[in-house]
């Protein structure tokens, strides 16, 4: 599988995958050490995800981001197939595509406004 290609053709992520990654990490919540507050700001949200990631998720768990990083074109995706480098770069496009800052702040915004 020629990951680093697949990553090299990346396009903005699809709502459907931007789901798979928001349930992937509200199921991890437990084990990721990043705060709500890390993500309101873009300049340290991309930081504190990568920190948390390294820290914190088990080989397994890298699997099944990696193959929501990249789509449909990691399905196959395989221990074997996981490299840091080809990680980061998914999450870099992800990071500048998905304005995370923005889904962060409108949930916030929801959240208050139903409370």
């Amino acid at each position: 599988m020629d990951v680093e290609a697949i990553v090299a053709d990346m396009d903005k992520p699809r709502v459907k995958d931007v789901l798979r990654l928001t349930r992937f990490v509200a199921s991890k919540l437990e084990s990721l050490t990043v705060e709500l507050d890390d993500l309101k700001d873009s300049k340290s949200a991309g930081f504190a995800l990568v920190k948390s990631l390294l820290n914190d998720l088990e080989e397994d768990d890298l699997v099944e981001l990696g193959k929501i990083l990249l789509g449909d074109a990691g399905s196959e995706l395989t221990a074997e197939d996981l490299d840091f480098g080809w990680l980061s770069e998914a999450l870099a496009v992800w990071a500048e595509k998905v304005d995370l800052p923005r889904i962060v702040k409108n949930a916030k915004r929801v959240a208050a406004a139903v409370r």
